[in-house]
């Protein structure tokens, strides 16, 4: 129950956006938007079959009480997660432009999709790291909190897309979904450390999160520059 009611509610979080965003963009920029969509929507694919293989295992930890094997496939997990899908929403955000145009060989594609697509990208990438504070709870079978968070989430964020995308458009909404993300990545994910992995969470952000989050940011602001060009 716990499962489909969130799953409903990220539907409408999802949706919103564009939703609205359909009656006030024209056709072709609408276009866009979905390719935009389609693109960051890849990052979070990424980590789709890293969390189910880390899963189940955590699962089986959490059954039989071994809680410091838990915690440290949780961290381990995280790392990884952070690794891949940071690396993929860094270098879209950082090369939107050139990456939409080699796609579409569309300059006005790329050139009204590039700002729109950085806010996105970033905003995805650290909802897929975020992510991993809900397969916690799911290791212990107590969704409870991931019900509240999800329906916190929606009560916020659906209202505030929704103003952000029809007063200030296609990059409204996109920074609006950065900034949500972000809030709940600072203030939600050391709630459920908290209840789970009470005292975990300082050395997840500074062991499995910060690191690789730095480096990879370092990496992909100055090397694609010589991959993609200037231009």
């Amino acid at each position: 129950m716990g499962i489909a009611y969130t799953a409903g509610i990220w539907v409408l979080i999802t949706q919103v956006d564009k939703a609205i965003l359909s009656g006030g963009l024209s056709l072709t920029e609408f276009g866009y938007y979905t390719l935009v969509a389609l693109v960051v929507g890849g990052i979070l694919q990424i980590s789709q079959p890293l969390s189910e293989a880390i899963r189940p295992r955590m699962t089986v930890f959490a059954e039989s009480g071994k809680t410091q094997e838990l915690h440290a496939l949780y961290l381990l997990g995280t790392q990884l997660v952070a690794a891949v899908c940071l690396s993929a929403a860094f270098v879209i955000a950082f090369n939107a432009r050139p990456l939409i145009y080699l796609w579409t060989g569309n300059q006005d594609a790329a050139a009204w999709s590039e700002e729109v697509l950085f806010w996105f990208a970033l905003g995805n990438g650290i909802l897929a790291v975020a992510a991993f504070q809900y397969y916690l709870q799911f290791a212990y079978g107590k969704l409870k909190l991931h019900v509240f968070g999800s329906t916190l989430s929606a009560c916020v964020q659906v209202p505030v897309i929704a103003y952000a995308a029809y007063h200030y458009g296609a990059l409204g909404a996109a920074k609006a979904w950065f900034g949500v993300r972000l809030l709940f990545f600072i203030f939600w994910v050391p709630v459920v450390h908290r209840a789970f992995a009470k005292g975990l969470h300082v050395q997840w952000l500074c062991k499995a999160v910060l690191p690789a989050a730095l480096f990879i940011f370092s990496v992909s602001y100055f090397w694609p520059q010589h991959l993609f060009g200037e231009d």
